[in-house]
C-alpha cells in the first residue's frame, strides 16, 4: 500500500504577518502571498527578524498554478 504525504506551507499576506509576527518553527516556511517572499523560520526569532530567503517565488509555488 502506497502512502502519500503532503506538505502544507503556512500562507499570509505581509500585512497579516506583520500583525500577528509569529515565531516559525526551525526549518517551518512562512510565504507571505501578496509578495511572493519567503522567510524559513528558526524555531527562536519571530517573524519580524527573520530575513527574507527567496523575495521572488517562481509562479505557482504560491498560488498553486503549474509550471
Amino acid at each position: 500500500m502506497s502512502s502519500i504525504a503532503r506538505l502544507r506551507l503556512r500562507r499570509d499576506t505581509a500585512a497579516n504577518w506583520a500583525a500577528e509576527n509569529p515565531v516559525l518553527l526551525d526549518g517551518e516556511l512562512g510565504i507571505e502571498t501578496d509578495t511572493r517572499s519567503i522567510k524559513v523560520g528558526d524555531g527562536t526569532n519571530a517573524w519580524s527578524a527573520l530575513t527574507y530567503y527567496i523575495s521572488t517565488a517562481l509562479p505557482g509555488i504560491i498560488d498553486g498554478g503549474g509550471a
